[in-house]
């Protein structure tokens, strides 16, 4: 979180590119409209909650609207507070999957693994979808329990809620964990009568949140036709479409990350980790992951348009199941547990030293560009973007 922000106020080099500066796009006109630098910049920003949930993309322009133009260091600072929500989330969820060690194996490669540690420096909404999602598995989790009173299913259909009104493709993480929470508490008898209640209500305030924006302001066609646009691996069962996850799987998470996928598969056959009791209600915490992950790659799979970002929330998810299996592993011995810090210094180095040492020069790569901007043309038009103050020398 430090490095996020440090990043943000002395590396002055605006790390977009290409579609990465769509969030910043939408931003920008948010900040004209509030701002009152376009006469009908209102009436933009009206509609592009057609087909945008307002919750990230105006609640973070009215966030810095007392500012008169946006400073990519501040901006930054949400992806800094976003990073903190998920390791507390990563921290806490832990605790319902084995020792402490599992929980400091999680915050550790949510920090180090290469697709967050690269993500969290760009400007965008994806931190806070992977954030609240972490904190929307733990509150499912906690549900479960007896003593837990209707604030807590308030907070997590609020938690929820928000999370929909940031990104409505939220849901795809969500629903499989929901739908195996709800069938184990429909099936759980008298005894699962309060959970079941519990859930209809963090249910109910959920879709209240999502339908005060969803019922008065979205247009379904535009979402439809904004989810089916500019395509970008083929068909959908092309070579390219099948092969792109995975592709982008192996980068994300570098190579000493996939030796540590190894290790983790290694600790849960060596660590029978198929055989850990049952919870008293519901199935056990890695199928609440498991369906997580699975749901977002899934949903965007079958997207047409593809973009590594979109994967972002799954990391979630991944790094929980993988801390499980390294905690596993961990415990077989002297040399396991080495062989689990060496993955895990390795991964860090991936994120940190390696890029260091080979640094590429400004000319050669978009993200390194100063002060200048590759928008998305069918978001917004060029010739308004580049007049926002902010990017205006002294």
């Amino acid at each position: 979180t430090i490095r996020v922000a440090v990043h943000g106020f002395l590396d002055h080099r605006p790390r977009f590119g290409g579609a990465d500066a769509s969030d910043l796009c939408a931003l920008m006109f948010g900040h004209y409209a509030l701002r009152g630098y376009r006469g009908d910049g209102m009436a933009d920003l009206l509609e592009s909650l057609q087909y945008k949930p307002p919750l990230w993309y105006v609640g973070v322009a009215a966030l810095f609207a007392p500012a008169e133009s946006l400073s990519y260091g501040p901006l930054l600072l949400t992806n800094a507070l976003a990073l903190v929500v998920a390791l507390w989330a990563a921290w806490k969820f832990a605790g319902h999957l084995g020792s402490a060690r599992t929980g400091l194996l999680a915050v550790t490669l949510l920090t180090c693994l290469p697709a967050v540690a690269g993500r969290v420096t760009i400007l965008g909404i994806e931190p806070w979808h992977m954030a609240l999602l972490g904190v929307t598995l733990l509150l499912l989790l906690r549900l479960r329990d007896a003593s837990t009173g209707s604030r807590q299913a308030v907070l997590l259909g609020g938690v929820a809620g928000a999370a929909m009104l940031m990104k409505w493709t939220f849901v795809a993480g969500l629903l499989g964990p929901v739908l195996l929470e709800a069938y184990a508490a429909i099936t759980g008898g008298p005894a699962a009568r309060s959970w079941r209640r519990r859930l209809l209500a963090a249910t109910a305030v959920c879709g209240a949140l999502f339908a005060a924006w969803f019922l008065p302001l979205a247009r379904v066609d535009r979402l439809v036709s904004g989810a089916g646009s500019a395509p970008s691996h083929g068909a959908l069962l092309s070579t390219d479409s099948l092969l792109v996850f995975p592709i982008w799987l192996r980068d994300g998470l570098s190579l000493a990350g996939c030796l540590l996928v190894g290790l983790a598969l290694l600790g849960a056959a060596l660590g029978r980790g198929w055989q850990a009791p049952r919870p008293e209600h519901g199935c056990r915490p890695v199928m609440l992951l498991l369906a997580s992950g699975l749901g977002i790659v899934l949903v965007h799979w079958l997207v047409p348009h593809k973009e590594p970002r979109y994967l972002l929330s799954a990391a979630w998810s991944l790094v929980m199941m993988l801390a499980m299996g390294l905690d596993l592993l961990w415990q077989r011995g002297r040399l396991a547990a080495g062989l689990v810090s060496a993955g895990c210094l390795a991964v860090a180095a991936s994120s940190f030293v390696l890029p260091a040492l080979d640094r590429q020069p400004a000319h050669t790569t978009l993200d390194n560009l100063h002060l200048r901007l590759l928008p998305d043309p069918s978001d917004h038009d060029l010739d308004e973007l580049v007049r926002h103050p902010s990017l205006q020398g002294p």
